[in-house]
């Protein structure tokens, strides 16, 4: 599979996930709603991890392969 997504990592701000690493600039990837503040802000943290979740998906997968 070949996506391309903005790279990680990427950080929580309030309930909104922006990026962490490009040097001149801070890009929103998402912001949270929901009915509590709560819910948002674990609704960002989840968003903030998927690179991290698709890196380990693809070494699992990598590894069923062998």
């Amino acid at each position: 599979m070949n996506t391309t997504h903005t790279p990680g990592p990427w950080r929580v701000e309030g309930r909104t996930v922006v990026t962490s690493n490009w040097p001149h600039r801070r890009w929103i990837i998402a912001r949270t709603s929901g009915p509590t503040l709560e819910e948002q802000t674990a609704n960002a943290r989840l968003i903030a991890a998927a690179p991290e979740l698709l890196e380990a998906l693809e070494r699992c997968a990598f590894l069923l392969q062998r």
